[in-house]
């Protein structure tokens, strides 16, 4: 699983660069083999104004195909990224969980097609 991290008014020095990424793809990894590259993006919205202006953005590309983007604003950096990595668990999940049930029915759905022309055809 690729990361990369991209950030706006937010200054991390290059060595925290590294261990975030490891962190993120440590917090995903139950779901690593799923994901081919996640991009998580670090804003600060209006500099040091102050407020609830951190905004954390997580963008997780399938393997399968699509991608599941999850956001979280938030006073401090750290809460952000805490709260989209532990939503987007949960999002990602429950979009597999989705895309599995949907191909079991298509599977049902054509073997009941199959079923029902070799019956028309007996």
């Amino acid at each position: 699983m690729e990361v990369q991290i991209e950030t706006q008014n937010i200054d991390i020095p290059a060595n925290s660069s590294s261990s975030l990424a490891q962190r993120v793809r440590k917090a995903m990894s139950h779901v690593g083999s799923h994901i081919i590259r996640l991009h998580l993006s670090l804003r600060d919205v209006n500099g040091a104004k102050g407020g609830r202006d951190k905004i954390c953005t997580l963008r997780a590309t399938l393997a399968s195909g699509g991608e599941v983007v999850v956001v979280d604003r938030d006073r401090q950096v750290r809460k952000a990224l805490f709260n989209v990595l532990r939503r987007s668990r949960g999002v990602i999940n429950r979009e597999l969980k989705r895309r599995r049930q949907k191909s079991r029915r298509q599977i049902e759905s054509a073997d009941e097609l199959s079923t029902r022309l070799w019956l028309e055809s007996a």
